[in-house]
């Protein structure tokens, strides 16, 4: 049996992570992106959750949105590059280079890179996060969305509102995403566990 090969920081190195990780860990998306959890905590109130993101070009960006209380979140670019929004404006991170996310500050990401972004990202602490991003890939296969379309987005503002301990909207799209999670709520929309 050969060594398990780790980073400087303890977390599982990126090769064996890819190649061992069973498929109920690995999140794959409509846009070829993949989420995969490398440490679920067993307290998410007070621990990280470590996850590693392969974001394939021009894949679905989160919407801008801020982390509540003191939940911070870092990504380091393993491979490739990626962009980071923080506030208004937008910074290139490249192969080991990382940047933190403080609690309460606006921020999305994207790959606009001809190729693919690896990210190691932590959400500390976890709160739901992992059950937020469980669930939003539970909706997407059980609809088969490949995009936001109108009816993505009224589950997508649904899963929002009821993670709002990890994760809520940046103004000016909180009134839209809080109406748009009552009308899916109004016209029985039913979101997966």
């Amino acid at each position: 049996m050969t060594p398990r090969r780790v980073s400087h920081r303890g977390i599982p190195d990126t090769v064996e992570l890819w190649q061992n990780r069973c498929m109920s860990d690995r999140l794959s998306f409509p846009d070829g992106s993949e989420y995969v959890v490398v440490d679920s905590p067993p307290d998410p109130e007070h621990q990280p959750l470590v996850m590693e993101f392969l974001l394939a070009p021009h894949c679905q960006a989160p919407p801008p949105h801020i982390h509540p209380g003191a939940q911070r979140e870092t990504f380091e670019v393993l491979d490739g590059a990626f962009e980071l929004r923080r506030g208004r404006s937008w910074q290139r991170l490249e192969a080991s280079q990382s940047l933190t996310v403080e609690a309460r500050e606006v921020h999305t990401f994207r790959n606009h890179e001809s190729g693919p972004a690896r990210v190691r990202n932590v959400h500390d602490p976890a709160h739901s996060f992992e059950r937020y991003i469980r669930r939003i890939h539970g909706v997407v296969t059980q609809h088969g969305f490949t995009r936001i379309s109108p009816r993505a987005a009224l589950y997508l503002a649904m899963l929002m509102r009821e993670h709002a301990d990890t994760i809520v909207p940046a103004m000016p799209l909180r009134l839209p995403t809080a109406l748009a999670a009552t009308a899916g709520r109004a016209l029985g929309l039913r979101l997966p566990d």
